[in-house]
Parts: C-alpha cells; sequence; structure tokens
C-alpha cells in the first residue's frame, strides 16, 4: 500500500512539473491510515490465533452438521434417496463455507510464522471445493459413492496453522469434547 502511495504521490510531481504552468490535477485519493492499518497490518500469534477461531466456526459448524449423515452413508456404502435428501439438507452450506473459510484465509495478513501453513491450508480448500459442492448437490447415489469430484486426503495445513497460532491439536480439542 506504501509503495501504491509513493507511486501516486511520484506521479503527481512529475505531473505538475510538467504542466508548463498549467493547474495539475489533484492527486488521487490515498487509503485512509486506518484501513491500510487493517489490511496490511500483521497480527500477532494471540491475534492470530483468535482470528483464526473466529473465521473457521461457521465452516466446522457445517462440517459437524454434514459429517454425521455423510459418514452414515459412506459406512453403509450405499445412498438411497432418503439418504441423498438428508445429506443435501445437511451438507446444504458446506461449500459457501468452505469457500468463505478459504477466501478469509487468504486475505489475512498472518504472522510470518503460520503464513505458509496458511497458505496450504487455503491450498487444501480450494482443492476440495468442487467436491463439497457435489455433495451438497447430491442428486445421485453416485455423486457420494463415486464422485467425479472426491474429496481430497487429508492435509495436514489446519494443524499446522493451528500449531504456529499456538492452538491445540484437533484431536486434543475433540478429546476434550468427548
Amino acid at each position: 500500500m506504501l509503495a501504491a502511495l509513493v507511486a501516486s504521490v511520484l506521479a503527481v510531481t512529475a505531473t505538475a512539473c510538467s504542466t508548463d504552468g498549467a493547474t495539475p490535477p489533484p492527486p488521487a485519493a490515498a487509503p485512509t491510515a486506518a484501513a491500510t492499518a487493517v489490511d496490511s497490518a500483521e497480527l500477532t500469534r494471540e491475534e492470530g490465533a483468535a482470528k483464526y477461531l473466529d473465521i473457521v466456526k461457521p465452516h466446522n459448524d457445517a462440517l459437524d452438521k454434514c459429517m454425521p449423515v455423510l459418514n452414515d452413508v459412506w459406512d453403509s456404502d450405499e445412498a438411497p434417496l432418503a439418504d441423498l435428501r438428508k445429506i443435501r439438507s445437511a451438507c446444504v452450506d458446506i461449500a459457501t463455507t468452505n469457500r468463505q473459510f478459504a477466501d478469509d484465509l487468504a486475505s489475512i495478513t498472518w504472522p510470518i510464522e503460520a503464513r505458509d501453513a496458511a497458505t496450504q491450508l487455503v491450498d487444501e480448500l480450494r482443492a476440495d471445493q468442487l467436491a463439497w459442492q457435489e455433495i451438497a448437490d447430491a442428486r445421485t447415489e453416485d455423486d457420494i459413492l463415486d464422485p467425479t469430484y472426491p474429496l481430497t486426503e487429508d492435509g495436514d495445513g489446519a494443524e499446522l496453522i493451528r500449531a504456529h497460532l499456538g492452538l491445540p491439536a484437533v484431536e486434543d480439542i475433540a478429546t476434550a469434547e468427548g
């Protein structure tokens, strides 16, 4: 942002110097200090942890609703029409929350030690986007049991970013809740 502001000022200065006495055009509006601070400020580890928990919650809520129904169908290895209706109902939000979580992760300036993990998690989420959409829109047994876009194997991006932000591992949370 600072580089863009400096380039804008230099462009206006160059124009003002070459107008042969004509009134130079007004400078382009610079971003406000508050907007620049919010957009480019690197989060501390503690701020990053709080932000991560905030942005992951809607996706985790959608997963908590979707996965029990989906796992039941996967375990039975059949998906009758009634189960497809249950899956569509339980998983209706999963593709949207997956996309939003990836977009939110990508838009944040994470602490340096968490950036690679955040990028990895964004890549993992985006790799599964079409799979989640297919699950949410399932109309046939094959959409679930032999999908065009299968979910990828579990990556470790979530575990890595949680570790870098000082958050407990997902297994530790499940054990504490169970």
